[in-house]
């Protein structure tokens, strides 16, 4: 009979899971590198890190697919980013679903479609905040448009709508050549009363 304890490799694995929530970089670094070299058992354990029922962990397990998600994970990134009770999660799920540069391949999944429901719904202004710059780097859509729109005629607080009326700009030509033909005849009209 051996002294040595059975070797667990899925408890290990969970392990660095919950340290992906530890609040030194280089702790939450180095679980990450080792999750990444367990291939599919790490990606097993995001998923199972992804329910856990502390929020630091849901929250570090999102950020783990921020540089790792593919379409795999996009309905669990959607559905955390939809419903997860902790607005810090949500967060991080936008930004997971959004920041296309730092995975391996874009994600596939109807991007503009979460981004305009958390947009549109999130209580939570940093969430919605995300969300509408996540639409900045998406290809021009109708629907992104006019949750825009919506946002910029309807909102009352001044950086959510600032927020939008920018990204707005980049997704509807026609809102911006409008806007700046506007703010064109604003400066002439300004500098024809300073000349008087």
């Amino acid at each position: 009979m051996s002294d040595e304890p059975d070797h667990d490799p899925t408890r290990e694995l969970r392990a660095l899971a919950l340290r992906l929530s530890d609040h030194d970089w280089r702790v939450t670094w180095e679980a990450s590198q080792s999750l990444e070299r367990a291939g599919q058992a790490g990606s097993d354990v995001i998923l199972w890190g992804l329910s856990h029922p502390d929020a630091r962990v849901r929250r570090g397990c999102a950020g783990y697919l921020d540089h790792h998600g593919t379409d795999a994970f996009f309905p669990r990134i959607r559905s955390l980013a939809l419903h997860d009770p902790a607005a810090k999660v949500r967060y991080e799920a936008v930004h997971a679903a959004t920041c296309q540069r730092c995975k391996p391949a874009p994600l596939t999944g109807d991007l503009v479609g979460l981004l305009v429901q958390v947009a549109l719904e999130d209580p939570n202004r940093t969430v919605r905040l995300q969300a509408i710059a996540g639409l900045r780097s998406q290809p021009r859509d109708a629907r992104a448009v006019a949750a825009l729109e919506h946002i910029v005629r309807t909102e009352t607080d001044p950086r959510l709508r600032g927020q939008a009326h920018h990204v707005l700009k980049r997704q509807d030509p026609a809102y911006k050549a409008r806007f700046d033909a506007e703010a064109r005849r604003r400066g002439i009209a300004a500098a024809g009363a300073r000349q008087r």
